[in-house]
């Protein structure tokens, strides 16, 4: 929480983590699972006028891409090699912030 209060200095601040840092980022079909809070660390409010431009997390298996306030958060995971995903299917992502 200190990162957050430092001052933007026209700097953008991007924050990447494994665990992701709200609950839209778990997909519907785990939304109900008794590990669901396993997945993420409710940040919402602390994202909220933060200044943080982006966060990229890990941790879970789906592609997400949504905005907390002025904050767009992504995971752009490849999955379990050659499970989920694999080498052939993978490409790396470009964002914007």
């Amino acid at each position: 929480e200190r990162f957050i209060q430092i001052p933007k200095n026209g700097r953008k601040k991007l924050v990447i983590t494994h665990h992701a840092p709200c609950r839209m980022s778990v997909s519907d079909d785990r939304v109900n699972d008794s590990l669901t809070s396993a997945y993420y660390t409710e940040l919402s409010e602390i994202i909220f006028d933060s200044g943080i431009n982006c966060w990229v997390h890990g941790h879970l298996h789906d592609e997400v891409e949504y905005n907390l306030d002025l904050c767009k958060v992504v995971s752009h995971p490849r999955g379990y090699y050659g499970y989920e995903c694999g080498a052939d299917c993978y490409a790396p992502k470009t964002i914007e912030i």
